[in-house]
């Protein structure tokens, strides 16, 4: 995975974290013998266990123990950047998820200045990351 896709992944990672947690706030509903909220329940049927969603629940929060750490390690390369604007278009775009618009008007840019920017902080921390492995 390229640094742009690596960053990529972190725009959309509060969506998903939430609904995550939404998948393990059900599950532990379930395993208590609680619900959030007041359903009828149907009667007959496949009876389930209150401890068979418990597999589910272990691998939901491990996914998002592994979504922190791969947002922290995004959050660590664009704190690395050295150049203050580089850090700020990366931080604008990846973190808070802004458009390219909204990044041009709140730094003063130009829409071809910000991209350019962004293009050379990948590259900046491209060669950082070749530097490490040589």
């Amino acid at each position: 995975m390229n640094t742009k896709d690596f960053f990529k992944a972190a725009r959309y990672y509060d969506q998903r974290k939430e609904k995550l947690n939404e998948q393990i706030e059900r599950l532990r509903s379930r395993a208590e013998g609680t619900t959030p909220s007041y359903k009828p329940k149907v009667k007959g049927g496949e009876r389930k266990s209150r401890y068979d969603g418990i597999p589910k629940l272990l691998e939901l929060e491990q996914q998002v123990d592994d979504m922190d750490r791969q947002f922290n390690a995004v959050l660590g390369e664009i704190r690395a950047v050295k150049d203050p604007r580089q850090q700020d278009v990366l931080w604008l775009y990846y973190i808070d998820s802004w458009s390219w618009k909204e990044i041009c008007t709140a730094l003063d840019l130009s829409r071809t200045l910000a991209w350019q920017t962004h293009a050379e902080a990948l590259e900046a921390i491209d060669a950082t990351k070749s530097q490490h492995i040589e």
